[in-house]
């Protein structure tokens, strides 16, 4: 791997020493002196002994932070006191984890090293750990445009479907339970409503755009059962674009929730929009990044964005927008054309693409470190802290399947320990990947 210069910007059982009683002699008169000095060498014996005992004892005593357990007692008591036990050691790891790396811990999230995506029409996801998939709907042939949204949570994942059905696009926005497979219908659009995309920030808090009827476009947020009209915009002529390296399409709620981000770069607002619409949830008002693409949440304050002139057709590279200050400034060391970057939660490490070459790249603006992943591959996203999916590809010439070129090969992981990647097998033909770092 090539690196740029620095950038700027068993748990132990309990041990208890037994005093033993003290047995009395009574002394005889004229006592022999050889069993005097025998009983003497005796009793010095045993002290040292019982002190060595202490010693050792103590040195087995767990550290502080270790939680121990006594197991003598048995019973529904003792039962709450271990599962206490085990709680608080659960914990205090875990809050050790964040503290150490800053990273956060995926443990306990059912969505932990999985790849989800659709393919023929359902949802399915990849474990990289177990190599097992799993089939989580099963619809037919009349369900289209089924898009997975993302991880909530790491207990439920997202997802938008319509259907169809001679006078309604039967189209609405769902949830899967992770451990139960249960999928519950969050909203369902009227029936001349066309979902076109969405975003989740909890179960029962979403924004989704749609056309409603023929003339309407509108950005709307469901909040437990409110709903409220972020932006309504009147279609006049033709609008629409896709395809293109520099374009995006996203809805995602900051990690606080206090915030929401949408872009398009095709839609009614302007054929050609490369302009982020950042909307302060709390105080119902709306700013917007100029000139930008491809944003993801670095965190609950900061956005990460693509920085393209769509007069001078030149990108310049990845920045970061500050959505308290309304300001932005310069990844340094990055080279112009960076592209989707894509953000570890919790830490400040950023994958991104590098164009034309087909690179993928690593930034850590923590460590000051920037270093190139892999050749041939794109679009980056995290799996978990170690391990990184994208699209592995090839360039062609007459031997092209898309507009592109380059062939896709599929879907691939690249592990960070070893510098090594393999393609998982069958995931060829697959819609957008998603994962709960998504």
């Amino acid at each position: 791997m090539e690196e740029n210069k620095p950038l700027e910007i068993p748990e132990l059982p309990k041990t208890e020493v037994t005093v033993n009683s003290t047995t009395t002699i009574t002394a005889k008169p004229k006592p022999n002196g050889l069993l005097v000095a025998v009983l003497v060498v005796l009793g010095l014996l045993v002290v040292l002994g019982g002190t060595y005992a202490f010693l050792k004892t103590q040195k087995r005593i767990p550290p502080k932070d270790k939680v121990v357990v006594d197991n003598s007692v048995v019973g529904e008591d003792n039962d709450e006191k271990v599962q206490e036990g085990e709680d608080k050691k659960k914990e205090s790891d875990k809050k050790n984890d964040v503290e150490d790396t800053g990273e956060v811990e995926s443990k306990d999230s059912l969505a932990a090293n999985k790849i989800f995506y659709i393919k023929d029409n359902n949802v399915f996801s990849y474990d990289i750990v177990t190599k097992e998939t799993v089939q989580w709907t099963s619809y037919d042939r009349n369900a289209h445009n089924i898009a997975v949204v993302g991880v909530i949570g790491g207990k439920s994942l997202a997802f938008s479907k319509c259907s169809t059905v001679v006078g309604d696009y039967a189209c609405g926005l769902f949830t899967i339970n992770l451990d139960s497979k249960a999928i519950v219908e969050r909203k369902k659009l009227g029936k001349q409503d066309m979902l076109l995309a969405s975003g989740f920030g909890t179960e029962t808090k979403f924004a989704y755009l749609f056309m409603k009827g023929e003339n309407k476009w509108v950005l709307s947020l469901y909040d437990g059962g409110s709903e409220k009209v972020l932006e309504e915009v009147t279609v006049g002529e033709a609008y629409g674009r896709g395809g293109f390296i520099e374009d995006s399409e996203e809805i995602a709620f900051s990690p606080d929730q206090k915030y929401l981000f949408h872009i398009s770069t095709g839609s009614p607002r302007g054929v050609i929009d490369f302009s982020i619409y950042v909307y302060n949830l709390g105080l119902g008002t709306k700013d917007i990044i100029k000139n930008a693409t491809q944003p993801k949440w670095l965190d609950k304050d900061y956005i990460v964005y693509r920085k393209y002139d769509k007069d001078a057709k030149k990108g310049d590279g990845l920045y970061v927008y500050d959505v308290k200050k309304k300001t932005s400034e310069k990844i340094s060391g990055l080279v112009d054309s960076s592209y989707v970057p894509n953000v570890l939660s919790g830490t400040k490490k950023i994958v991104y693409n590098v164009q034309p070459e087909r690179q993928i790249w690593l930034v850590d603006n923590a460590s000051g470190k920037n270093t190139k992943l892999l050749d041939s591959a794109m679009e980056p996203i995290w799996v978990n802290k170690g391990n990184i999916a994208f699209r592995s590809v090839k360039k062609c010439t007459d031997d092209c399947e898309g507009m592109y070129d380059y062939n896709i090969l599929g879907v691939g992981v690249f592990d960070l320990e070893t510098n090594t990647s393999v393609i998982i097998p069958g995931l060829k033909e697959v819609g957008p990947i998603v994962t709960e770092y998504k």
